[in-house]
């Protein structure tokens, strides 16, 4: 009888082991897969932004025309709504093509990507 719990307990203990190794490495899994997508987005961005962005807002994100992007306090959201939406009384155009601008909807979000990862790119 101790010998069946024995066997019990220790069936158990490496049940318990594995799932917190394959839970830890599919975390790292996940992380991993999530910073290769981010880098790929970023990388879009970056040539989206030299074909669209940098006439008005300089090539380090410095401003010009428009305001400067380095470093800017807007989130993702709102930074997505003045690129698709563009921004009325101001040289900022409306870029999506549901607008009548050039830029897909993952287009938009890349170039956000870009712009919200700027200072850990040039790090």
């Amino acid at each position: 009888m101790k010998g069946k719990i024995l066997l019990g307990f220790i069936l158990t203990l490496v049940i318990i082991v594995f799932i917190a190794a394959y839970w830890a490495t599919e975390t790292q899994r996940q992380e991993a897969a999530r910073q290769h997508q981010t880098a790929e987005a970023v990388a879009r961005g970056a040539g989206l932004y030299a074909s669209a962005c940098v006439v008005c807002h300089g090539a380090d994100g410095e401003g010009g025309v428009g305001p400067a992007l380095r470093g800017t306090q807007l989130d993702s959201e709102a930074l997505e709504k003045m690129i698709s939406r563009g921004v009325p009384g101001t040289a900022m155009l409306a870029w999506s093509q549901e607008e009548g601008g050039a830029l897909k909807e993952h287009q938009i979000k890349d170039l956000v990507t870009f712009i919200k990862n700027w200072e850990a790119i040039t790090r």
